[in-house]
């Protein structure tokens, strides 16, 4: 009877260990997601001043 009750404590422990790696896997990920999409963001926003300044360059000659 201790046997399976230690087996079965052990087996929660594993299943509890298990989801936190996936829920960290997850997390993760997701903060991967959204630095990408902040770098996404942040070239486009270089080259639209880029293309700016090339305006501007261009309306002065």
């Amino acid at each position: 009877q201790t046997f399976s009750l230690y087996f079965i404590y052990l087996w929660h422990e594993t299943e509890m260990r298990r989801k936190e790696k996936e829920d960290r896997k997850k997390m993760m990920q997701k903060q991967a997601d959204v630095d990408s999409d902040q770098k996404k963001g942040q070239n486009q926003h270089d080259s639209i001043e880029k293309t700016m300044s090339h305006i501007k360059v261009s309306a002065i000659i």
